[in-house]
């Protein structure tokens, strides 16, 4: 997929998508996307 290619719509669309699946795949918890995904990194790399 070439994202530059897609148009506004469709990259939110795949934003709004991508944050549902970072929820089910419990790598993010809430709206603080970076916060949770540092927290994810920390928590992988000291396992």
């Amino acid at each position: 997929m070439e994202i530059e290619q897609l148009s506004t719509k469709e990259v939110i669309k795949l934003y709004s998508a991508s944050i549902k699946e970072l929820k089910r795949r419990k790598i993010i918890r809430t709206n603080n996307v970076i916060g949770d995904m540092g927290e994810y990194l920390a928590h992988s790399a000291l396992q």
